[in-house]
């Protein structure tokens, strides 16, 4: 019987689960997904980290923490990728210019946004118009 107890109660640790035992509460689970959410509605306008842990209640520690172990990444990391894809599909699918695409999404300076779309795609994005 204690053998069977004492399984039960490692199958149930909550740290394997979360990543994080603060992410056994529902509330903070959702606070990490509204930041998700958060980020994804603001792709044209980057957000501090500060910012971000305000406007969902959280410290920022946490956030960071919680945010890599439900989503596998770091905010920044998760945040790029997503604009790049966003601007990939701008690109390809929608036929907007270089200079276009930049400025919807929040670069001033076309050569950054070139060098960001390069570093997660592998291609200028030029060349991806090309296509």
């Amino acid at each position: 019987m204690l053998l069977f107890s004492s399984d039960q109660f490692i199958q149930n640790d909550t740290d394997e689960r979360y990543g994080c035992r603060f992410l056994t509460h529902m509330e903070d689970r959702e606070k990490i997904n509204k930041a998700r959410d958060i980020l994804l509605e603001q792709l044209d306008a980057p957000i501090t980290i500060r910012e971000l842990a305000r406007r969902v209640a959280m410290n920022e520690c946490y956030l960071k923490k919680g945010f890599k172990a439900t989503y596998g990444t770091t905010i920044y990391d998760y945040f790029q990728k997503e604009r790049m894809e966003k601007a990939k599909g701008l690109l390809y699918e929608r036929g907007l210019s270089v200079s276009e695409v930049a400025i919807m999404m929040g670069y001033s300076c076309i050569s950054h946004f070139s060098t960001a779309f390069k570093k997660h795609t592998g291609l200028k994005p030029c060349e991806l118009l090309l296509r």
